[in-house]
Parts: C-alpha cells; sequence; structure tokens
C-alpha cells in the first residue's frame, strides 16, 4: 500500500506491506503544504513511478536510494508490466498541452 503523509514534517510518498510492517519513506510529494494529486503506478516488480506536483519520479522499490526525476511537467505515470518502460503525459496544465512519452527507468525516451 502506498500513500501520503507528513509524518516526517515534509509530504512524502510511504509504502507499507498489507500486514502493516516495512514502512518505507520512498520520497517527497513536492513543497506544497497539502500536494495537487499524487499518482501512483506499479509494476509487477514491485517497482513503482508517481507524480506528484508536475513532477514524475521513478522509485525501484522500498528502501532502494534515492529516487529518480524523470520529468519535471509530468503526470499520471502508468509502469508498463515488466517495469521496463514508464510513460506519461508532457506538457503545460494551464495551457492544455500535453504530449505522450515513453521513457526506460534511467530516463531515457524510447
Amino acid at each position: 500500500m502506498a500513500f501520503v503523509s507528513n509524518r516526517d514534517g515534509t509530504n512524502a510518498l510511504w509504502v507499507v506491506r498489507g500486514n502493516g510492517r516495512g514502512l518505507d519513506r520512498l520520497g517527497s510529494v513536492g513543497g506544497l503544504s497539502v500536494p495537487s494529486e499524487v499518482w501512483i503506478s506499479w509494476a509487477r516488480t514491485g517497482r513503482l513511478a508517481y507524480s506528484a506536483d508536475a513532477l514524475v519520479v521513478w522509485v525501484d522499490g522500498p528502501a532502494p536510494g534515492k529516487p529518480r526525476r524523470l520529468a519535471r511537467r509530468g503526470f499520471y505515470p502508468e509502469v508498463s508490466p515488466s517495469g521496463n518502460r514508464i510513460a506519461f503525459e508532457y506538457g503545460e496544465i494551464y495551457a492544455e498541452t500535453f504530449r505522450l512519452f515513453v521513457v526506460s527507468p534511467r530516463g531515457r525516451l524510447l
């Protein structure tokens, strides 16, 4: 299960196993006091991508180290079942101009 909490003083994405054990902080979800929207997509491998405050971030799994930012103006990431590709919308929300991008977990455009 994944959720947003400010339990450590900053808004962050956390994951916990179904039995309530293994609480891990995965990364910040932006500088706003309350993030406007957080979108999470899981791969079968346990890896995930999330977007918050227009950032798309890739996480290799619970407590793997530093999450990797993939895009600054990205929204609604979706991870392929294998975890080898991440698709997301990229663009300006107020101009309503978006494009679909597909990248590798390292951020390389595919």
